[in-house]
């Protein structure tokens, strides 16, 4: 004996494909009465064959652009750093230009990149490149990094008006130079 809800779903069952067999021929019946103008077949044919070359050239312009950057990487692995920057750049990869360049150490070509293309961070370029050359012993150039962030730090307070403030570390000789700006303060240097 077959349970009531059993019985209710076949019967459901029984409604949706009468229904959608009912619509399919509802569709047909309307194709048969409008069939599309030959007017209409050539445009949806157009369409569609214009469709399928904009396909085509999509994958053809992605794979010529996965070429370039393949090619680009194998030249930094070769240290042809200068062409697989052209490669990238051309790509509109530049920030992998300047990942390159970081790890080859090569901090005037980050820092070149960057004023050409993402001035917005320059100031942190300045800042993170000292902080790497300081971690790394060289203070020297860690200190040119250093001052040319605070002198674009400087410029930039003059034209917002932030302020700045001198903070003597208490384990050496070093002053730490911080300024306010949109984001709080940020160290922009230091000095012995």
């Amino acid at each position: 004996m077959s349970h009531p809800d059993d019985q209710k779903r076949g019967a459901d069952t029984e409604k949706s494909a009468a229904l959608r067999s009912a619509d399919e021929k509802r569709v047909a019946e309307d194709k048969a009465a409008h069939p599309p103008t030959e007017e209409h077949a050539a445009q949806q044919r157009a369409s569609e064959a214009q469709s399928r070359a904009e396909n085509r050239a999509t994958k053809a312009r992605e794979k010529r652009l996965a070429l370039l950057r393949s090619a680009a990487h194998r030249l930094a692995a070769l240290q042809g750093y200068a062409e697989a920057e052209q490669l990238l750049l051309q790509v509109g990869e530049i920030d992998d230009a300047i990942i390159m360049y970081k790890n080859c150490r090569d901090f005037s070509s980050v820092v070149r990149l960057v004023s050409e293309h993402r001035k917005d961070l320059l100031l942190k370029t300045h800042l993170e490149i000292g902080e790497q050359l300081k971690s790394e012993g060289d203070h020297s150039l860690a200190e040119y990094h250093y001052v040319k962030a605070a002198e674009m730090s400087a410029a930039e307070k003059a034209a917002d008006s932030y302020s700045s403030v001198k903070v003597k570390n208490p384990h050496s000789d070093y002053y730490y130079y911080y300024y306010e700006g949109r984001e709080g303060f940020s160290l922009i240097g230091h000095r012995h």
